[in-house]
């Protein structure tokens, strides 16, 4: 069945309504290549053009998506904030750190016994470098900082007070920061995604090369379910949380 896509209601919808109503989307997305982490807040007939895809084939797909459950996906969605941060806390060290480091190591040992004849390990080696580096940042600032509003933003609620969030202001501050790292970070996962697919498609590549390749393909897929979880879940909720809280009246105030 084909509809076109301006007939039906809600021609604007975003993708984060998507993938809040139907966890299952996120495999629609990555079918088409579609960035669902970081394209939370655009509509989808803008993204689908971004990326040369009919919007019409993916809203259904969409729909058919909507059918099925996946209770692993789904437990994202329905935590509270805290175990939800817990969660990305333990994620930064095993799917995160643990495995960029591997393939730092790993392109550097590369470098230097085939990087005279692919150029491209170089150049993956000089972005992925320069993206660990912000990685690392990113995430000291989240744990050292972000985090920790967070659950104040949740301590004030269980105890009926009023958030003074100090030199921040509000969660919208630290929050726009770690969103625009995620967007530089994302930029970095792509240069090195085409640079992979410039090297996946080389006649006799080595199996070193391709397992690295492999490697880092993965790493750029948990890497982007991370981003998604912040961006169009923690984030989200934290701003609802703190709205809630600022529109409270609280007795003594």
């Amino acid at each position: 069945m084909y509809i076109k896509f301006s007939e039906r209601a809600g021609e604007q919808k975003l993708v984060r309504d998507f993938l809040i109503s139907n966890p299952c989307s996120i495999s629609v997305f990555e079918n088409y290549g579609i960035n669902y982490s970081c394209s939370g807040n655009k509509i989808l007939k803008e993204v689908c053009s971004q990326n040369g895809v009919d919007v019409n084939k993916v809203y259904l797909q969409l729909i058919d998506s909507s059918k099925e459950t996946n209770p692993e996906m789904e437990k994202f969605y329905k935590w509270d904030l805290r175990t939800l941060i817990t969660h990305l806390i333990e994620s930064h060290e095993t799917e995160i750190k643990i495995p960029a480091f591997s393939i730092s190591k790993k392109i550097d040992n590369l470098i230097n016994s085939y990087g005279r004849n692919y150029k491209e390990l170089k150049e993956i080696e000089l972005i992925f470098s320069q993206m660990l580096r912000d990685i690392l940042n990113h995430i000291g600032n989240e744990e050292k900082f972000l985090f920790h509003v967070i659950r104040y933003l949740i301590d004030c609620k269980k105890f009926n007070e009023k958030p003074r969030v100090g030199g921040f202001k509000t969660v919208k501050n630290p929050l726009s920061k770690m969103e625009s790292d995620h967007t530089k970070i994302d930029a970095n996962l792509l240069k090195i995604k085409l640079l992979r697919k410039e090297l996946e498609i080389k006649k006799d590549l080595p199996s070193e090369i391709k397992d690295l390749c492999n490697e880092i393909n993965e790493f750029d897929k948990n890497y982007q379910f991370h981003l998604h979880l912040e961006n169009n879940i923690l984030f989200p909720k934290s701003i609802d949380l703190e709205n809630e809280l600022l529109n409270n009246d609280f007795k003594g105030d």
